[in-house]
């Protein structure tokens, strides 16, 4: 449902009539953006009012916009962003190798373009991102965590040197930049790389307890500085109508989705491993690791296995984030960074061994290296081959064509000339992501559970007013509801529709069009039944 969300976000953006909203008569400005819901500024704001975190996903939000105009603003389109984000942030990584390598010798720079090609290769090699880069807005994260590693590490480099000093502004101003944009991409970023850089300016070596000190400070203000529009929001914003959607919820919901018994974090280590094991190779990931130390020890480059590490405390501190279908993306891509790094090392080191007599321990270095690339490719081409081996998203491979089916069925029922509502938000997302027929049909309108909460709370005509909705009265309106829903159906429509509620009808005939079958995301499918007013 969040990719769906997030694509029917960019599409009534995208087809929105105007950029500004349009006062009438004596409404003030606030008034007509909270009511003009063709203007794009409305569309934009009134998502991440409701849905306070979506603020950090506004940069991925105007990327996959800006290009909707060349791919176009239905699904394929926006599957198609996310797979050039994803590539783009395995390219961004693979370039890592070419920056140790700017001011070396044609050698060590051939050598460099080769790693860049290694890690290319682990990444657009690996079964899990293979599947994971049509899953939408976190390959935008992933793009921007790229970008902020890279611009990040090249700081840390001259931090080391003594290039810069910890508290120099132009070099916190280009880091926070760079990271600002990552935060503001996904808001999973959030949770690792302020982390991951503590650590590392902690840990490179080279420089004094206080100049670390110093730049740990300096970071740390730079980094309240670029969450001031979070809080502005949380101090402005109104509770959701649903309490889960508001920041407070959502943060609550994180750190407590789990117990923090002393055995489940035990579990939760213990599942960290298993599930990297399974989205990287067992293989891949003793190569990625392994990598990851080796960039820290040999080129003292260490804010790619910090990030591992925050990933790591950020699973075992945060139960919130085990959600590793689509958290673990955010390792993975560092592991292809680390494994491709590593197996390059082997082969150079190798070939070096050899050439100077060594010939046991290359021999041994090249055949361990050999028997973990065997291994890592039988399960990473595996999965690329048939993706539905991949077990992080097995079950949404399960479901994929049926939703298909079922939303051309709905296409089919739903004629000109009327409205379309449904139950919930989750339905309503995934059915106008799919459809630009039934988006146009119920554009200006919410879920039905949404009219029937605010007419039990005695606020429906102000709920209607605020947002601009005017519903026409001479349309029929069908209506679609899930089985146990049913049942209440007609009473709940005659509180909403009838004279106590919008009185669109003086009398509330709901009649029976069809049963519709859905199964979406698990093997038992959903009955919907699909009714029309006339």
């Amino acid at each position: 449902m969040d990719q769906a969300a997030f694509a029917v976000w960019i599409q009534d953006f995208l087809e929105s009539e105007r950029i500004l909203p349009v006062a009438d008569g004596a409404e003030t400005f606030v008034q007509a953006l909270k009511a003009d819901e063709d203007s794009a500024l409305n569309v934009v704001l009134r998502r991440i009012y409701i849905v306070h975190d979506h603020i950090f996903v506004l940069v991925s939000y105007f990327w996959f916009a800006l290009w909707s105009l060349v791919f176009g603003v239905g699904i394929d389109g926006q599957i198609a962003i996310s797979v050039l984000s994803g590539t783009l942030a395995i390219g961004v990584l693979a370039w890592l190798p070419v920056q140790f390598a700017r001011n070396a010798g044609k050698a060590d720079k051939i050598w460099a373009a080769w790693t860049a090609v290694a890690i290319f290769g682990f990444g657009v090699g690996n079964g899990y991102l293979n599947v994971f880069s049509a899953m939408g807005v976190h390959n935008a994260g992933l793009l921007g965590l790229a970008i902020a590693l890279v611009v990040t590490q090249n700081w840390l480099w001259k931090f080391q040197a003594n290039e810069v000093p910890g508290l120099q502004a132009r070099a916190i101003v280009i880091i926070m930049v760079a990271q600002t944009a990552a935060f503001y991409a996904h808001y999973t970023v959030v949770f690792l790389l302020p982390v991951a850089t503590g650590m590392a300016i902690i840990l490179t070596p080279g420089r004094s307890r206080v100049a670390k000190g110093r730049a740990v400070i300096a970071y740390g203000v730079a980094g309240l500085v670029s969450a001031v529009p979070f809080f502005l929001l949380i101090a402005i914003a109104q509770p959701a109508a649903d309490n889960d959607l508001g920041a407070g919820a959502r943060l609550i919901w994180i750190l407590t989705r789990e117990g923090y018994e002393l055995a489940d974090l035990a579990r939760r280590v213990a599942r960290w491993w298993m599930t990297m094991s399974d989205l990287a190779s067992p293989a891949g990931l003793l190569l990625g690791i392994g990598g990851c130390v080796l960039l820290m020890v040999r080129e003292k480059a260490v804010l790619p296995i910090c990030l591992l590490a925050a990933h790591f405390f950020a699973g075992l501190i945060l139960p919130g984030f085990n959600q590793y279908n689509r958290t673990g993306s955010y390792a993975v891509m560092v592991l292809c960074l680390g494994a491709g790094w590593f197996s390059m090392s082997i082969v150079r080191d190798v070939i070096v061994g050899w050439r100077n007599g060594a010939c046991r321990k290359a021999g041994l270095a090249g055949l361990f290296l050999a028997v973990a690339l065997t291994v890592h490719g039988i399960q990473e081409f595996g999965q690329i081959a048939q993706p539905k081996r991949v077990n992080a998203w097995r079950s949404q491979f399960l479901s994929e064509g049926d939703t298909h089916r079922f939303v051309g069925q709905l296409q089919a029922l739903i004629p000109e000339n009327s409205l379309f509502m449904v139950w919930n938000y989750e339905l309503w997302h995934i059915v106008r992501s799919l459809s630009s027929k039934l988006r146009a049909h119920s554009r200006h309108m919410r879920p039905f559970e949404s009219y029937v909460r605010e007419h039990a709370a005695g606020r429906l005509a102000l709920y209607m007013q605020e947002h601009g909705m005017d519903l026409p009265r001479e349309v029929p309106i069908f209506l679609l509801v899930p089985r146990p829903v049913a049942a209440k159906a007609q009473d709940l429509a005659t509180s909403v529709f009838g004279f106590n509620g919008l009185a669109l009808r003086e009398i509330v005939d709901l009649k029976p069009v069809k049963t519709l079958v859905w199964r979406h995301g698990a093997v038992v499918p959903k009955n919907f039944d699909l009714y029309v007013i006339p």
